[in-house]
C-alpha cells in the first residue's frame, strides 16, 4: 500500500519539559505525533516520542522514528515499523539523547575570507546509532539538522501555536490533512516550516518541526518522522467505529425478523456527502453492517427538508427487476456530514440472477397461471402487456411476475366496511408458480408518471362563489366545456371527476378523464366544494413546507366524487388509490364524512408518503404506522387551519360532520375508541404473518394500532410543542422513513427530528413519552410487555395442523360505527400460543390459509371475560370457505 509521510520536530529551548504535537488527519481526525524532552544534566537529555491514533478506526502499519543532528547519539531504540493503534491508543519510545564530546582542533584559523556556498545538505552520519532506519525516507533537504533558523533567538512569553495544512483527495482513498501544532514554552528559537499547500504536492511532501535543545553550550536537534498508510477515502466501520464517530451517542436499530440494520440515528462516517455520486460512495462505509456490498442501487429521488438537510433515496435493484420496497435513505446536514441511514434492502436478493431473457421466455406461462388461479378462486385478472418482475419475500425471497386480480363483487359486503378490492398475485419466474397472494385495497402502479396531462390544464379558467357542505362561502376556480362548469385549478393541476366514469376498476387505469360538471355555482354539489376547497388549502399548507404536491414536483392530481371500488355501490370513506396515467388519484365517498378537512388531509398525507417510501403492504406495524402519520398530519393540519366544526381541544379524526359520540377515532383518548395507547395495551392487535383480504380482519391492527403514535403526539402537545413545531417534527420523519419501518424505527426518527430542527430542550421528554408507548419492544410476541389492566389471557393449543396451513387467531368485536370486524393477531404457527386480548370480545376466531384459499372456523361465540385455555383439533374444525 502506497504510503503518505508524516514528519514533525519540535522547537524549544531549554526547559524541563518540551512537548510538540503534529498530526495526520482526515475530517478531523488523526495519527499525532509528540516529543517530550527532560534534561537530566548538562550533556544529556531522556526524550519520549509518542504516536497517537486519533482516528475513530483502527489503523494499521505505522512506522515511525527519530533522529539527531550531527553533535549527538541517540542511545536506546529510535524507531518501531508496523505498528498497530486501535482508535484512541498510543504507542511511545523513550531513548537518550548525549551530546558527543568534540577534539580541540590542532589547526589555525583560517584566514580565508567565508564561501558564499551554503554547507552540504547531507552531513556524514554522527554514528550507527543516530543513523534513521532505510525504511524511513528522509524529511527536507537534511533529516538530521531540520531547516536553517530563521531570524535567530525570539525570546516569548506565552504560547505559540504554528499550524499548516494540506490535503491530496485520491480515488477510493481516505481524504488525509496535515495539522502540526507546535507547543513553545519559555525562551524559544522558531524555524521557518517547508510546507506547501498545493494538493498535488501532498504526497511527496514531508512536514518538519525541529526541538532544539541546549546541552553542554551546544544546539541539538530532535526530529521525529511518522509514516501512515494511506487510508481509504471511505472507511468501512463497524459499529464500534460507528459509536467512536458519535461520541458513543449513536443508535443502530436492527429488524426483529432478519436482524438487519434498519436505522442508524447518527453519523456512520467522515465522507462527506454532496450529491447522489457521494451518497453512493459513502455506502462503503456499512458495506459490511449491511451486507451490501453486492447490492445493486438505483438512484430514486433526492428530497431537502426545511431545516436544509438533504435525503438521498436509493432503490434496490436486481437484474431488471426492481427488489419490492427495498430502500436506503441518507441524510446528511448542510455541510454534507452524514445524520441518518435507513435501510429496508435484502442483502439475499443478490444470490438471484433475472435476466431479460429468462423472463420473457416465462411470460407466456406466468399468464397461464395467473388465469388458472382466477378460474379457481374467482375474480378477474388486470390485463399486463409488460412483465413487471419484482424480487418479492415471503418465508424467502423469490423474483416473481407481479400480477393484480380485481376482486368481484361482494352482495353481503356490509355498506361502510372497507375491501381490498384488490389482490397482488405473486407467480414465481422459475416455476411460473403461484408464490404468494396479498389484499390490497388499489394497485401500485407508478407507470405514467411523466405522462403529459396539460391538456387538462390549459384551459381559461373565472372565478366563482360557492356554498360549502357547511354553508360558508368560497370562492372557486371553474372551466367550462360543452356540458357546464366543472372545478379545476391550473395552477396547482387539481382536477375534480366522476369517478365511476373516469376510474376503470378491472383494468386498473383511467379510461377517460370524465369532469363533474354543473350549470351553475348553486348547482355544484356542496360536497365537491368542499373536497375540492379542503384539498387546495392542504396543497398550499404541504407546498408551504417545501412539499409541492404529492411529489415534491407538482403532480397532477385527480379528485374523484364517488367512491368506485368496483363493487357496484359508493363506499362511505376515502382513498388515495396510487399514481395513474401521471395523476395522483382520490376518490371520495358521496356522504358526509367526505366534507371533513383531516379526512381529507388524512389521504393527501398518504399520497405524500407513497410518493417518499413507496406504500408497501398495508400490513401489520408498516400498515398501522401508514394510517397513523396519516392521522398525525392530517389532523394537525386541520387545527393550525381550524376550520368550522374542528374540535382543538378533543383530538378527534373526522369529527366536523359526525358528532362527539359516534367519531372515527380520537388522538387524545385512545381507549374512547377501542384502540390502544401504547403497544401492549389492552386492544392492541399483535402481528399477524397471515391477513385475509376481505372485511374479516384489519391485516394485523392496521386501524386499531394506529393510535399508538398519534397519543404520542397529542402527549407533545400537552408537553409545551406548539402545532406548528410538533407538525415539522412528524414530518421531517417522512424523509427518513421507508416501508419496512418499525416502532422502534420511527422513535428514533422522532429523536433526530427533535433535534435537527433545535428542539433539544424537549428531547428528554419525548423520549420518556416514546419509552412509556413501549415502542422498543417486540411486536411479534406478548413475552415483551407486561399484561395490561383490564384484559384477560388466551392459552391454546392447536393439534393436528397440516404442514401445508397457515393460520391466525382472530378476535370479533364492535368498534363504534365502523360495525363487526376481526382483527387477527400474531401468527407464528406455533402448536401453542398464548396471547392476552381486551375484556369483553364476542367472538373467537381462527383464520386458516391452505393451498391459496382461505377459511375462518368459530371457537366460541361468547363474552370472554376470564382467562380461558383451550385445545383445538384442526380435523374438528367447522372450516368456512371466504375466498
Amino acid at each position: 500500500m502506497k504510503k503518505t509521510k508524516f514528519a514533525a520536530a519540535i522547537t524549544t529551548a531549554s526547559a524541563m519539559l518540551f512537548v510538540c504535537a503534529f498530526s495526520a488527519s482526515a475530517e478531523g481526525y488523526a495519527v499525532t505525533g509528540s516529543l517530550g524532552a527532560d534534561s537530566e544534566d548538562g550533556t544529556s537529555a531522556t526524550v519520549t516520542a509518542t504516536v497517537t491514533n486519533d482516528y475513530y478506526y483502527d489503523v494499521d502499519g505505522i512506522g515511525y522514528s527519530v533522529s539527531v543532528s550531527d553533535n549527538a547519539v541517540i542511545n536506546g531504540e529510535s524507531s518501531k515499523a508496523d505498528v498497530s493503534l486501535a482508535a484512541g491508543d498510543s504507542d511511545s519510545l523513550t531513548f537518550e539523547v548525549e551530546l558527543l564530546q568534540q577534539e580541540e582542533s590542532s589547526q589555525p584559523e583560517s584566514s580565508e575570507p567565508e564561501s558564499s556556498e551554503p554547507e552540504s545538505s547531507q552531513p556524514e552520519t554522527s554514528g550507527p546509532e543516530s543513523s534513521q532506519p532505510e525504511s524511513s525516507e528522509p524529511a527536507g533537504d537534511n533529516p538530521n539538522t531540520g531547516v536553517g533558523v530563521s531570524g535567530g533567538a525570539i525570546a516569548v512569553s506565552v504560547l505559540a501555536l504554528a499550524a499548516v495544512g494540506f490535503a491530496a483527495v485520491r480515488k477510493k482513498k481516505q481524504l488525509l490533512s496535515l495539522i502540526l501544532c507546535v507547543a513553545v514554552a519559555g525562551t524559544a528559537v522558531v524555524t521557518s516550516l517547508p510546507l506547501t499547500a498545493d494538493a498535488e504536492e501532498a504526497e511527496s511532501d514531508t512536514a518538519t518541526q525541529v526541538l532544539e535543545i541546549e546541552l553542554g553550550g551546544e544546539t541539538v536537534t530532535v526530529t521525529l518522522n511518522i509514516d501512515v498508510p494511506e487510508q481509504p477515502k471511505v472507511h468501512d466501520n463497524s459499529e464500534e467505529d460507528i459509536q467512536r464517530l458519535n461520541d458513543g451517542n449513536a443508535v443502530i436499530s436492527r429488524y426483529a425478523d432478519s436482524g438487519e440494520i434498519s436505522f442508524i440515528n447518527g453519523k456512520y462516517t467522515d465522507y462527506k456527502v454532496t450529491d447522489f455520486d457521494s451518497a453512493y460512495e459513502s455506502l462503503q462505509a456499512v458495506e459490511t453492517l449491511l451486507k451490501c456490498k453486492d447490492v445493486v442501487l438505483a438512484n430514486l429521488r433526492t428530497d431537502t427538508a426545511e431545516n436544509g438537510d438533504t435525503f438521498y433515496t436509493f432503490t434496490q435493484m436486481q437484474g431488471i427487476a426492481q427488489v419490492s420496497d427495498a430502500f436506503i435513505k441518507i441524510g446528511v446536514d448542510k455541510d454534507g456530514n452524514t445524520i441518518s441511514l435507513s435501510s429496508s434492502i435484502d442483502p439475499e436478493a443478490t444470490a438471484l440472477n433475472i435476466s431479460e431473457e429468462d423472463v420473457m421466455e416465462s411470460f407466456e406461462k406466468a399468464i397461464a397461471a395467473a388465469e388458472k388461479y382466477v378460474e379457481e378462486n374467482g375474480g378477474t385478472l388486470v390485463p399486463a402487456a409488460q412483465p413487471n418482475v419484482v424480487l418479492h419475500k415471503n418465508a424467502y425471497m423469490a423474483s416473481c411476475f407481479l400480477f393484480y386480480v380485481k376482486l368481484d363483487e361482494n352482495p353481503d359486503l356490509p355498506s361502510g366496511s372497507e375491501s381490498s378490492g384488490y389482490l397482488k398475485l405473486f407467480i414465481e419466474t422459475q416455476s411460473c408458480t403461484v408464490y404468494d397472494v396479498v389484499p390490497v385495497k388499489t394497485i401500485d402502479s407508478t407507470a405514467g408518471e411523466n405522462v403529459d396531462n396539460s391538456k387538462y390544464f390549459d384551459v381559461k379558467t373565472e372565478q366563482m362563489e360557492f356554498t360549502d357542505y357547511y354553508g360558508q362561502k368560497v370562492t372557486l376556480p371553474v372551466a367550462k366545456n360543452d356540458d357546464g362548469y366543472y372545478f379545476v385549478d391550473p395552477e396547482r393541476k387539481i382536477i375534480c371527476v366522476d369517478s365511476w366514469e373516469t376510474f376503470d376498476t378491472a383494468k386498473a387505469g383511467i379510461q377517460n378523464v370524465v369532469p363533474v360538471v354543473f350549470a351553475s355555482a348553486e348547482e355544484a354539489p356542496a360536497l365537491l366544494v368542499s373536497i375540492f376547497s379542503n384539498m387546495r388549502t392542504i396543497y398550499d399548507f404541504y407546498a408551504a413546507k417545501g412539499i409541492k404536491s404529492l411529489d415534491g414536483n407538482g403532480l397532477p392530481l385527480l379528485l374523484g366524487l364517488g367512491f368506485n371500488a368496483g363493487f357496484g355501490q359508493d363506499m362511505e370513506n376515502a382513498a388515495f388509490t396510487s399514481v395513474i396515467s401521471g395523476f395522483g388519484c382520490f376518490m371520495f365517498g358521496n356522504y358526509p364524512l367526505s366534507s371533513c378537512f383531516d379526512f381529507s388531509a388524512h389521504e393527501f398525507t398518504h399520497g405524500i408518503k407513497a410518493c417518499h417510501n413507496s406504500k408497501g403492504t398495508a400490513v401489520n406495524n408498516a400498515g398501522s404506522i401508514e394510517e397513523s402519520y396519516a392521522d398525525i398530519l392530517g389532523n394537525l393540519i386541520e387545527m393550525q387551519i381550524d376550520p368550522p366544526g374542528c374540535n382543538k381541544d378533543i383530538w378527534y379524526v373526522g369529527e366536523q360532520q359526525m358528532g362527539k359520540t359516534n367519531i372515527l377515532r380520537c388522538m387524545s383518548d385512545p381507549h374512547s375508541c377501542n384502540q390502544p395507547e401504547y403497544v401492549g395495551d389492552v386492544n392492541f392487535v399483535m402481528n399477524t404473518r397471515y391477513a385475509s383480504s376481505l372485511v374479516i380482519d384489519d391485516s394485523g391492527g392496521v386501524h386499531v394500532n394506529n393510535s399508538i403514535l398519534p397519543y404520542i403526539c397529542y402527549q407533545m402537545d400537552q408537553a409545551g410543542i406548539s402545532l406548528e413545531d410538533n407538525f415539522d417534527i412528524w414530518a421531517y420523519t417522512l424523509y427518513t422513513a421507508v416501508p419496512d419501518s418499525e416502532y422502534k424505527d420511527i422513535a428514533e426518527m422522532l429523536k433526530l427530528a427533535v433535534v435537527r430542527l433545535g428542539f433539544e430542550d424537549k428531547l428528554d421528554t419525548v423520549s420518556k413519552l416514546l419509552d412509556n408507548a413501549n415502542l422498543y419492544g417486540d411486536t411479534t410476541s406478548w413475552d415483551s410487555y407486561e399484561r395490561p389492566e383490564g384484559s384477560v389471557k388466551l392459552e391454546y393449543k392447536l393439534e393436528n395442523v397440516p404442514e401445508n396451513c397457515e393460520w391466525s387467531l382472530a378476535i370479533k368485536k364492535n368498534l363504534g360505527r365502523s360495525g363487526n370486524l376481526v382483527y387477527a393477531t400474531a401468527d407464528k404457527n406455533n402448536v401453542a400460543t398464548t396471547y392476552t386480548m381486551p375484556e369483553d370480545q364476542t367472538t373467537l376466531m381462527l383464520l386458516v390459509s391452505m393451498d391459496g384459499k382461505t377459511y375462518s372456523a368459530t371457537v366460541f361465540n361468547d363474552n370472554l371475560d376470564s382467562d380461558l385455555s383451550v385445545t383445538l383439533d384442526f380435523n374438528e374444525l367447522d372450516l368456512m370457505f371466504l375466498m
